[in-house]
């Protein structure tokens, strides 16, 4: 599933489960609404973050385990 993710998909996982402001991190808004999208981010109406979903969480943690990260 990862391997279908370029490095900017996989920023944008690391931002949003870091709490980092895609707008901090030089993420334009139409990227992070793409990721939105195909469904690997929310952006709760009741929030000002974005938040993985449930297919966003596996992602990145497959990620994280294939970099050997904790």
């Amino acid at each position: 599933m990862t391997t279908n993710l370029s490095a900017q998909d996989r920023v944008i996982l690391f931002c949003v489960a870091a709490d980092i402001q895609h707008a901090d991190a030089g993420i334009p808004a139409r990227v992070m609404q793409s990721m939105a999208i195909r469904g690997f981010i929310e952006h709760p109406e009741a929030s000002q973050a974005h938040v993985l979903t449930a297919s966003g969480r596996p992602t990145l943690r497959e990620i994280l385990d294939s970099a050997g990260l904790p």
